[in-house]
């Protein structure tokens, strides 16, 4: 990897930091691309350009102080997503200012324009970001477990000289003992293709993986507005 790219992937990685995004990943376009080929449920995946650098955002509980603070100043009720808008111009404005980028190409987990991108298949096809559990579609990351989102990725133009972090690349220490599987494949059954909340934040709390992060009750009930029980 050039000087360059590790000093534009430094700054940038700080300043998410800054702003308390603190999980931070990148690699070549060309792993998404061939992990959405691999998947034969990802027909209505669109392939991104061939051999871009991509960086991808997400944070753990650590950005909830930094939402709550927020809603208070500002009155929203969307701050994590505003929050998240925010970061990504800033990101945008400094690899224009220093390194003479003009356009990056943004997504958003909350969006799905200009078309859809499958946030948990590029999180974990880079190295870093984790691992899929087939059943709950949870991402689990070597750290923080299920108590994380990933929030937003960019595309930066041109070739550049980066790894092709596919699934080979993942960390080995992420491991679910067969135990916490089988109850949460047994709680999941046949709902898997159907999104009942308070099923799937049990079955995150299931995951002993990551359990020091779990979000705080506020910060649940956030995430889960139609809970009113936790």
């Amino acid at each position: 990897m050039s000087g360059t790219t590790k000093n534009i992937l430094s700054r940038l990685q700080r300043h998410c930091l800054t702003r308390n995004f603190d999980i931070f990943i990148y690699g070549s376009t060309d792993s998404y691309n061939k992990r959405i080929k691999d998947d034969k449920k990802s027909h209505v995946l669109q392939y991104l350009p061939s051999n871009r650098l991509i960086i991808c955002v997400g944070n753990s509980d650590r950005l909830w102080a930094s939402a709550r603070e927020y809603m208070k100043v500002t009155g929203t009720e969307n701050p994590l997503n505003e929050l998240t808008q925010q970061l990504a111009t800033e990101c945008q404005e400094m690899t224009k200012k220093y390194y003479n980028i003009p356009e990056v190409q943004t997504f958003f987990s909350h969006k799905s324009d200009p078309f859809l991108i499958s946030f948990q298949r590029l999180a974990t096809c880079l190295k870093g970001g984790g691992i899929l559990h087939e059943s709950s579609h949870l991402v689990l990351h070597h750290k923080y477990g299920p108590w994380h989102a990933w929030r937003f990725c960019f595309i930066l133009p041109g070739k550049w000289d980066v790894d092709h972090n596919y699934i080979e690349s993942q960390p080995q220490s992420i491991k679910i003992s067969e135990e916490e599987n089988n109850l949460v494949n047994g709680l999941i059954g046949e709902n898997s293709q159907s999104y009942d909340p308070a099923l799937f934040l049990k079955a995150r709390k299931m995951f002993s993986i990551g359990r020091a992060h779990e979000y705080s009750p506020e910060h649940i009930a956030h995430c889960y507005p139609s809970l009113h029980t936790y």
